[in-house]
């Protein structure tokens, strides 16, 4: 090999990885949270949020996990679960999640996480914090 070679393959490797996303443990995502918003009204919490299937395999029973988070940013008040309405969700595909939650008080900010139908975390991007309105 060149050093020419060699030296356009070695500063190229970098860059092959660049367009893919990882998640905190190197691995990359299987659901992407692509829009997430809830706004209070009269003690109800309504939440609307879209995901996407961005792994390779096909998600049986997408389970939603919201944790109402507190003023201090770390403390979890409470943790409610919802699904979408598909029972299947193919790889690369979108579904909608809507839910409307009694008011947890004191919470200003909600994260999301996800379950397969099994229980099995899913890692997830673009999960928040995101602020309740």
């Amino acid at each position: 090999m060149t050093r020419r070679a060699f030296w356009t393959l070695f500063l190229a490797l970098p860059f092959a990885a660049f367009g893919q996303k990882k998640g905190k443990d190197g691995k990359p995502p299987e659901v992407e949270l692509l829009e997430a918003a809830a706004h209070r009204q009269e003690g109800i919490i309504s939440i609307d949020a879209r995901v996407k299937n961005c792994g390779e395999k096909s998600i049986k029973s997408l389970q939603i996990i919201i944790d109402f988070v507190a003023p201090d940013h770390k403390q979890v008040i409470t943790t409610k679960r919802g699904s979408i309405e598909a029972e299947v969700l193919d790889p690369g595909e979108e579904a909608d999640f809507h839910a409307r939650i009694e008011d947890p008080s004191r919470a200003t900010e909600f994260r999301i996480n996800f379950e397969d139908g099994g229980a099995k975390y899913l890692r997830g991007l673009n999960t928040g914090p995101f602020p309740i309105d």
